[in-house]
């Protein structure tokens, strides 16, 4: 975007949104295919804020014609920041928290109560 404003060239914004929603989109359709694939799975469930995605939406209802497709109403579509945060919550509340500002990302965290 900058490279063409430097040129003097003009940018269509709504062009630029459009084409990398494709790619995004895309991108999550060919890895979710291989998925399907390589584990013989017989439901594909589409979750998250990402699945308010309409493109998404009808494109993987498009594609995956051979399993079971699940997509929620969009009133379910939300990111996990809620999730997280009442996991830190707990966690603070259970005197585990942890002060240190630079915490590093542990994907496969424990945050069931004991």
């Amino acid at each position: 975007l900058n490279t063409l404003k430097m040129k003097g060239e003009s940018v269509r914004v709504a062009d630029m949104c459009t084409s990398f929603q494709e790619a995004a989109v895309e991108q999550l359709i060919v890895k979710s295919r291989k998925a399907v694939d390589d584990y013989k799975a017989k439901m594909f469930v589409v979750a998250g804020g990402v699945a308010a995605n309409k493109h998404l939406r009808a494109r993987v209802q498009a594609v995956f014609t051979n399993v079971d497709v699940l997509v929620p109403p969009f009133k379910y579509c939300t990111d996990n920041a809620a999730m997280m945060s009442i996991a830190g919550y707990y966690q603070y509340k259970n005197d585990k928290a942890v002060l240190d500002t630079e915490l590093n990302g542990y994907p496969r965290m424990h945050l069931a109560r004991k």
